[in-house]
């Protein structure tokens, strides 16, 4: 049985928390006849999890897992620990129901951890629907992804910036750290960034220019050639008018890593979305069906 390992990196935390953290844990396994399903589960306030889902056309045996929240977004001193495992040869997909807004807060902030660990042979899809950063937010993020040398991954995050009241405020401040790992721990890439809502209302040419939605996707396989997962991820996203995107090889031959600058949630939400799919393809042979939101 493959457990998340014990010692994985965890964010900077932006304030202790009053409470003790909101924890999902989910393990997935593979049964005699190759499909995944879900084997063990512990979900705490204000997480819930639906049953596994299995779509047409999708790959062989793969599940879809949706993850709820009861509680309407991320709040100030919300702590959330997520840790996700993955068996021998099982293939599965983790989404949320629809985008968490991270409200406005009067002092501290919240901050959210998650660990991803991708067996062997396996083939994981983490991809969340985005972040929606609301006046005053503050937040902080950590993902660890651990990959065995023969999985392969992939994984998302996105955010944007939304004030309800049209007055042009914006959120605080927004740190995410992202670290991709091999099978024993060993670094492999890291990618990192703190930025404000002033520094987006700024609208600074080179940084974030005019738009106000950010998202990053990385395909991850070890050690394998990555010219036809970039070519498909570029043929996929040219074909998007609506968003400015790059995408090239990790180092150390984690795979592929994709950055989307989207004028706002319609325009993230479609290029992630067209990334995705191109990755989940190239990986499993299969286009994948659209899931519902």
């Amino acid at each position: 049985m493959l457990d998340v390992p014990d010692k994985l990196e965890t964010a900077p935390q932006t304030e202790a928390c009053e409470v003790a953290p909101s924890r999902l844990s989910l393990t997935f396994s593979c049964d005699g006849d190759g499909r995944t399903y879900l084997d063990r589960q512990f979900a705490s306030y204000p997480f819930h999890v639906c049953r596994p889902h299995y779509l047409p056309h999708d790959a062989p045996g793969m599940a879809t897992l949706y993850v709820q929240s009861s509680a309407g977004g991320l709040y100030q001193q919300d702590a959330h620990d997520i840790e996700i495992a993955a068996n021998d040869g099982t293939r599965v997909h983790v989404t949320t129901q629809a985008s968490t807004i991270v409200h406005s807060m009067e002092r501290g902030g919240a901050r959210q951890q998650t660990t991803i660990a991708a067996g062997p042979s396996c083939h994981v899809e983490a991809v969340p629907d985005a972040l929606i950063l609301f006046p005053d937010a503050r937040l902080t993020t950590g993902l660890t992804v651990r990959v065995h040398g023969s999985a392969t991954a992939i994984i998302g995050e996105s955010f944007l910036m939304h004030d309800p009241n049209a007055a042009d405020n914006s959120f605080d401040m927004y740190e995410a750290k992202t670290v991709v790992e091999d099978w024993d721990g060993v670094r492999l890439a890291a990618d990192r960034f703190r930025i404000s809502g002033r520094d987006v209302l700024a609208a600074t040419p080179g940084i974030t220019g005019r738009t106000r939605a950010q998202g990053l996707l990385m395909a991850l396989q070890r050690g394998k050639d990555p010219s036809a997962l970039i070519e498909n991820l570029r043929a996929g996203l040219a074909a998007r008018d609506d968003i400015l995107s790059g995408v090239s090889e990790m180092p150390n031959q984690a795979g592929v890593w994709v950055r989307i600058l989207a004028p706002d949630g319609a325009a993230l939400r479609a290029g992630m979305l067209t990334a995705w799919a191109s990755a989940s393809e190239t990986f499993t042979g299969v286009r994948p069906a659209p899931r519902r939101k």
